[in-house]
């Protein structure tokens, strides 16, 4: 771990302990935010939007959002060209894939950041999508790329998701993509995961405790899996050459490694139907009756 991210989940773990969560999660959203930004801009990474804009436009090129339109005067300030040419957290299509065969009554992104997932999936379902985002100028920017897909009457932004909205989502069909900075393990509890019966999540986790006890905690109302987070390699995109300037931070995603999601499957909703397709099953990792049984023991 280099020094600066040691210094940083210090600062974490000290906020964590002094302030309510609600408050420690807002600053920690803000100060990674800006931390985002600094490092797209040491990296270049700006003039090397602006030049993919210039050629291909700022209309995602592929990927389960093909078509979605992007407000270039926000694209300089992160790393767009991923999803741009539809690559971001490309390990998701095929559950994503899955996803869209089935029927849901809304969406909810916890940690939407500026909307991809939020507005992506009211864009493509056409259901009504839940964003939950502690940092302002994401949710101002979701809003944004809510109205330029004409999604924003299908669009609600908020701040905080608590065990509150919990309650209130717990007997609709939720389709659910969690990003919350490791939060996660304090949000989906043994007394909240009930909660989530009908639901089918995808959950980014942070770290290694995080995986075993949410494994655990799904694994009786849901059917768990892992999805393996992958290397990028600027050769699989020879239209980057030539075009912007440092094609391998280009494709970065600044993701650590190794790095993995959960995807949980309602049991309840699942009966009776067909599994995921051949592209799905691929990337993902299935997680055994019995591991998951001896996690659950474990840690219950």
């Amino acid at each position: 771990m280099g020094e600066l991210q040691f210094v940083i989940r210090g600062f974490k773990k000290l906020l964590k302990s002094v302030l309510p969560a609600r408050a420690s999660n807002t600053i920690s959203a803000y100060r990674s935010r800006n931390h985002q930004i600094r490092y797209v801009e040491r990296m270049g990474i700006p003039k090397d939007n602006l030049a993919f804009i210039r050629a291909y436009g700022e209309t995602v090129m592929g990927g389960p959002f093909q078509g979605l339109r992007y407000p270039a005067s926000e694209l300089g300030v992160r790393p767009s060209v991923p999803y741009l040419l539809g690559i971001a957290e490309k390990e998701l299509h095929g559950v994503l894939n899955t996803a869209f065969s089935r029927s849901y009554d809304c969406v909810i992104n916890i940690g939407s950041a500026e909307g991809y997932y939020a507005v992506g999936l009211a864009w493509k379902l056409r259901i009504p999508a839940y964003a939950f985002e502690p940092e302002p100028r994401e949710r101002h920017y979701c809003r944004v790329l809510a109205k330029r897909n004409n999604v924003q009457h299908l669009l609600t932004v908020r701040s905080w998701f608590s065990e509150r909205q919990m309650r209130q989502f717990a007997n609709r069909r939720c389709l659910v993509v969690c990003d919350c900075e490791g939060y996660e393990t304090n949000l989906f509890r043994p007394g909240t995961v009930d909660w989530t019966r009908q639901w089918d999540l995808i959950i980014e986790l942070h770290g290694r405790e995080a995986e075993e006890l949410l494994v655990s905690r799904f694994s009786t109302s849901h059917c768990v899996s892992l999805i393996e987070a992958e290397d990028r390699h600027e050769a699989d995109y020879p239209m980057l050459h030539g075009v912007v300037g440092n094609p391998s931070a280009a494709i970065s995603e600044n993701r650590p490694m190794p790095s993995r999601w959960l995807w949980a499957e309602s049991r309840m909703e699942k009966e009776g139907r067909p599994g995921p397709d051949s592209k799905a099953s691929a990337d993902v990792l299935d997680i055994s009756s019995s591991i998951a049984g001896a996690l659950n023991r474990h840690h219950r």
